[in-house]
């Protein structure tokens, strides 16, 4: 690791992990495991399903932009967290909502679009600010490592395991990507305290003491 990395900053890698596996957790499920919920759980086909996934993508793509726009604004912690505790909180009754609207010869477009649209704006709220939130929470010494760890540890580990965990628990997926995303995602950010301030624009305490 570049020029070596103090004991605190280890910590702070340790932080931004579990921040980018909620993140991961609420991107994979909200937006490729809704696709998979259409397919293998609803019974829609795949052509009818990647219409209602791409139709809801192209609409709530911009949501990236405003929820990072917005976390310059108010901080990026209360955007983030507040993305991790509306998936938690919704997960389940989107999901069952999705699940009424899609039955085999009785699909409502519209309202399954709407669905999938509210569940990609929460990975708007989670992922629209996560690349400025690495970037401010490590000073440029060590930018480079301190971004790259964490971020392949949380989309690829944190989001990429939820369709393994999801297919393989007892409950209906919709509840069992509620529950991993509950544990893995806001959970975890609100055990840790110590990400009061983390990558706020106005934070500058990781560089406090430092040479």
């Amino acid at each position: 690791m570049e020029g070596g990395l103090h004991q605190l900053e280890y910590q702070y890698i340790l932080i931004a992990i579990v921040v980018l596996i909620g993140q991961g957790v609420v991107w994979y499920s909200g937006q490729f495991w809704a696709l998979y919920f259409l397919q293998q759980v609803s019974k829609v086909d795949p052509l009818t399903s990647a219409y209602i996934v791409g139709a809801a993508l192209l609409i709530a793509t911009p949501s990236l932009i405003f929820f990072g726009w917005l976390s310059d604004k108010i901080g990026r912690k209360p955007v983030i967290l507040g993305g991790m505790l509306l998936a938690a909180i919704t997960y389940y009754p989107l999901y069952v909502w999705l699940g009424t609207v899609t039955q085999p010869g009785n699909i409502n477009y519209p309202i399954a679009i709407f669905i999938i649209f509210i569940l990609v704006c929460y990975v708007g709220m989670v992922y629209g600010p996560v690349g400025a939130f690495l970037a401010e929470f490590f000073p440029g010494r060590i930018r480079y490592t301190s971004v790259s760890v964490p971020y392949h540890i949380g989309n690829g580990w944190g989001g990429g395991l939820v369709p393994f965990i999801t297919s393989r628990l007892s409950p209906p997926p919709a509840a069992s990507a509620t529950r991993y995303s509950t544990d893995l995602g806001p959970g975890g950010m609100f055990h840790n305290r110590r990400l009061r301030d983390a990558g706020d624009p106005q934070d500058k305490h990781l560089e406090t003491g430092r040479g």
